[in-house]
C-alpha cells in the first residue's frame, strides 16, 4: 500500500523548510527576501509571501493527486481482501492520520514553540527598541531629550511615515506580522482539513465493511437455521 503510506507521510512533512533560504545561497534576492530569522538555531532568509503562496499551491496540488491515489488503492484492496483482515489496516491508518492531525493543529499557531513553523525574526537596533516599547510601560520623562527613545516616540507619533501601513517596507509592525501569520498558517490549516476528510473517508469504508460483515453473518445464520429446520422436518 505504497500510495497510502506516501500520502500520510506527505501530510506530516515540515513544509516550512521549503520557505527558507540559507543566507550564503546564491538564491537570495535582497529586495525580495528581506525577512531574516532564526530557525532551529540557524539564520535564514524567508522567501516573500507571494513566493510562499505559490509554493503552497504546488504542495497542495501534489497532495491532491496522492490523496486520490491512496483512496483508489484502498478501494481496490477492499474489493479483494477479507473483512477480518482489512479492518485492522483501516484502523491503523486512521490512527496514523490522527497523529498527523495533532501535529498540524499545533503548526497552525506559528507563534507557538510547539509549531514547526515557529521562528524568531531578527530585528535591528531601532526595531528591537520598538519591540521593547510595546512590551513594557514607558515614561518618556525617564529619557533624555536627545536620546534614542525620544526619536522612537517621534516615529510612532508621525502619521506620515508610510511603513506603518506598508508591509513590504518593514517586518516589525502589526500589519506585516498579521499577513505573515495568515499566509504561513494557511498551509497547515489546509492540510488539517485534507487529513480530516481522509479520516472521514476511512470511517465510511469501515462502516461499509461492518455493515457488509453483519449482512454476511446474518445470511450464514439464516442458511444454518434453514438446514436445521429441514433436518427436523425429516
Amino acid at each position: 500500500m505504497k500510495s497510502v503510506k506516501s500520502f500520510i507521510k506527505a501530510l506530516g512533512e515540515n513544509y516550512y523548510q521549503d520557505f527558507l533560504i540559507d543566507p550564503c545561497s546564491d538564491l537570495v534576492d535582497y529586495e525580495e527576501h528581506f525577512v531574516l530569522l532564526k530557525y532551529k538555531n540557524k539564520n535564514y532568509y524567508e522567501i516573500s509571501l507571494s513566493e510562499i503562496k505559490l509554493r503552497q499551491e504546488e504542495i497542495l496540488n501534489a497532495l491532491k493527486k496522492q490523496y486520490e491515489n491512496a483512496l483508489s488503492q484502498i478501494y481496490l484492496k477492499l474489493s479483494t481482501a477479507k473483512t477480518n483482515t482489512f479492518r485492522p489496516f483501516i484502523k491503523f491508518n486512521i490512527d496514523a492520520v490522527n497523529i498527523k492531525i495533532r501535529t498540524l493543529k499545533a503548526d497552525m499557531f506559528i507563534d507557538s514553540k510547539r509549531s514547526r513553523y515557529f521562528s524568531i525574526l531578527i530585528d535591528n537596533f531601532d526595531s528591537q527598541s520598538l519591540t521593547d516599547l510595546y512590551t513594557r510601560d514607558i515614561d518618556s520623562n525617564e529619557y533624555p531629550e536627545d536620546g534614542v527613545m525620544l526619536r522612537i516616540f517621534e516615529k510612532i507619533n508621525d502619521s506620515s511615515i508610510s511603513w506603518m501601513n506598508d508591509s513590504s517596507e518593514s517586518f516589525y509592525f502589526t500589519n506585516f506580522h498579521y499577513l505573515r501569520f495568515q499566509v504561513l498558517s494557511w498551509l497547515p490549516f489546509a492540510l488539517l482539513h485534507i487529513a480530516n476528510q481522509f479520516v472521514l473517508d476511512l470511517l465510511r469504508i469501515e462502516k461499509y465493511m461492518n455493515e457488509t460483515f453483519k449482512v454476511h453473518m446474518l445470511s450464514k445464520k439464516i442458511k444454518w437455521l434453514g438446514k436445521r429446520l429441514i433436518l427436523v422436518m425429516f
